[in-house]
């Protein structure tokens, strides 16, 4: 990591004021991009991310069907 101050805190602060300046943009993306600016390796960034940010990325992975189990919203009424 290139910013040794970074903590969960400043980092899921830096996600939010991302979401916040960038309109439209998803969490994914934005984790992704604070990520690339900050030298830290997307699959070690988990235990940076807030309950709350973890909680908006889950829902936003099970919208674009990325998790297992699928999107509940494409059920099939059978």
């Amino acid at each position: 990591m290139a910013d040794v101050d970074i903590n969960k805190q400043s980092f899921s602060k830096l996600i939010e004021d991302y979401i916040i300046t960038h309109k439209g943009i998803e969490y994914i993306e934005a984790i992704l991009a604070i990520c690339e600016k900050h030298e830290v390796d997307p699959r070690d960034c988990k235990r940076l991310l807030t309950k709350s940010i973890m909680e908006k990325v889950e829902v936003e992975a099970m919208n674009l069907n990325m998790l297992q189990g699928g999107n509940p919203s494409l059920a099939l009424d059978i």
